[in-house]
């Protein structure tokens, strides 16, 4: 019973990988994760528990890498996206500042 909960517990750490974008941005670590939860739950069929232990635990730690994978690469892509946005902005300004008539200084009267 302790073995099955484990693997229902691993079992949603690699789903939460899943949903946190993980196939698009971290798919080698999430089917690591896969991998290793699939071979658990050979082993555990086989009779080896302990083996089938070790290698959900593994696979909970691939799936845990995923997630922060795909977290970080989120994060890389919403910064690049504002980092051209403020581009743009700055192009916009130097346009309109470009296309402003430039005053001659002012004389003082005599």
């Amino acid at each position: 019973i302790v073995f099955q909960t484990k693997l229902l517990s691993f079992n949603a750490s690699v789903e939460a990988a899943r949903s946190a974008g993980a196939p698009e941005m971290a798919a080698a670590e999430l089917n690591a994760a896969r991998s290793k939860l699939d071979r658990a739950r050979a082993l555990a069929a086989e009779g080896d528990e302990r083996g089938a232990i070790r290698l959900a635990e593994e696979a909970d730690v691939d799936a845990q890498l995923a997630r922060a994978r795909a977290g970080s690469e989120r994060s890389r892509r919403a910064v690049t996206e504002l980092e051209a946005g403020l581009q743009t902005l700055r192009d916009e300004l130097n346009r309109a500042a470009a296309k402003q008539p430039v005053s001659a200084p002012a004389t003082a009267p005599q």
